[in-house]
């Protein structure tokens, strides 16, 4: 039987907060994937599709940094904070150690971004495009979601977001006006991390009473080994994701970036409606696996259900309006070309939301190392099928690429999640 979610959400305190929590990220989860939906018409339009292809390069290149200063903490750290929530001295000293951690990654990609850019061409010609995204790595690691999320207050969250990105989409509507704005765009962007990140901070020092101090070493040993899985899965995740963009522009032309981009966009804006439900329910399933393991499957194959009714009803709905889509994002009447690229890409949405499904429940079950060796084998087929299917297919081989990829991840993860419930 379906979980009832009105009889769920009004049974039990517990089930409103979750309920609160899956409200605040929603909006959250709309603006993140609505602004770049917003501003995907504008900027191909002003900057032009090869600018915008070349930008896409630099924003996905630049996010394997913010993958770096994360390092898996949105679920460690957020898992820890969570079960620790009514401790406020073991709360500081987990914060003390994971932000400690993070503006030591944070000098490392700092460093590794400069080696790039003296070794490799495309970085070199445009390293100020670089070093002024570079701003938005700063921004993530001051602005500590993880500590929000294990509170459960996720009000915070999103009202932070919401405002960086609406002074982010309206600075670029009113200074964005030629190819050579692209600066100015990475600038803003930038601006837009930074603030929320000093605020994030100042609402934790006074609600909390919690301001950042040297932690022990012992701590931070501790945080480094506790993520480190999770961290090694991550980047293998974004092997087969991120990494896409990144193969492209370096193999191909930025204006194939460009087309791969929009369709990209697509299909991941779908996909994540839903983020905002799986994220408010992390936390709440970290706990339920550690009081009630039959509960904790039960509840979660309910959500499987759920998830592929929605993910269905999804797919279907994005190859009849494609057209349209398109047309309102292009401003033009869109190419076969594009339109099959978002055919392909749409059956990613049926896999997207099992694999942050799935691998939220094998952290709650302590099952960090074998999530990686999972992920692991994806990435490795990615690192050596990706570069040969796009000198034989361009961005279309790449396309089927990540579609199969998705649907292996996702199978072979929730095979190992619910085998031990039965």
């Amino acid at each position: 039987m379906i979980l009832n979610p009105i009889k769920y959400f009004s049974s039990n305190r517990n089930a409103k907060r979750i309920f609160s929590n899956f409200i605040s990220l929603s909006l959250l989860q709309g603006i993140n994937y609505l602004a770049p939906l917003i501003l995907l018409p504008y900027l191909v339009r002003v900057l032009g599709i090869e600018t915008y292809g070349l930008w896409a390069f630099a924003y996905a290149s630049i996010s394997y940094f913010i993958l770096l200063t994360d390092y898996g903490f949105e679920f460690t750290a957020t898992k820890n904070i969570s079960i620790h929530r009514d401790d406020p001295d073991k709360i500081k000293e987990i914060f003390n150690s994971v932000l400690a951690i993070k503006f030591i990654l944070l000098l490392l990609s700092l460093l590794i971004l400069t080696i790039l850019i003296f070794s490799i061409d495309k970085f070199g010609k445009n390293y100020i495009l670089f070093y002024l995204l570079f701003g938005s790595v700063v921004g993530q690691v001051m602005f500590p979601v993880w500590f929000f999320q294990g509170m459960e207050k996720m009000q915070y969250i999103t009202i932070l977001n919401v405002v960086a990105k609406l002074l982010f989409i309206s600075m670029i509507f009113i200074f964005v006006k030629q190819p050579s704005d692209i600066y100015l765009v990475a600038l803003f962007n930038a601006l837009g991390f930074l603030s929320a990140g000093v605020i994030a901070l100042y609402i934790i020092k006074k609600e909390y009473s919690i301001s950042f101090h040297p932690p022990k070493l012992k701590n931070i040993k501790e945080e480094l080994k506790e993520g480190w899985y999770v961290f090694t899965t991550r980047i293998t995740v974004n092997i087969y994701t991120t990494s896409s963009v990144i193969f492209l522009g370096l193999l191909a032309t930025d204006t194939m970036v460009g087309y791969y981009s929009i369709a990209e966009k697509i299909a991941i804006a779908v996909g994540g409606m839903f983020v905002p439900l799986l994220q408010a329910l992390y936390p709440h399933f970290a706990k339920l696996y550690k009081e009630s393991k039959e509960r904790f499957f039960k509840e979660n194959m309910k959500l499987s259900v759920a998830i592929f009714i929605a993910a269905s009803i999804f797919v279907i709905a994005l190859n009849i309006f494609d057209r349209e889509i398109l047309r309102f994002i292009t401003g033009k009447e869109p190419s076969e070309y594009l339109i099959n690229l978002v055919h392909i890409l749409s059956l990613v949405v049926l896999v997207f939301p099992y694999g942050g499904q799935f691998t939220r429940m094998l952290i709650s079950m302590e099952k960090s190392k074998l999530l990686n060796k999972i992920v692991f084998i994806g990435a490795m087929i990615n690192l050596i099928a990706a570069p040969i299917l796009i000198k034989l297919f361009s961005a279309v081989g790449l396309a089927y690429l990540t579609v199969f990829l998705g649907f292996y991840i996702a199978i072979v993860k929730g095979y190992f999640t619910y085998r031990e419930a039965f």
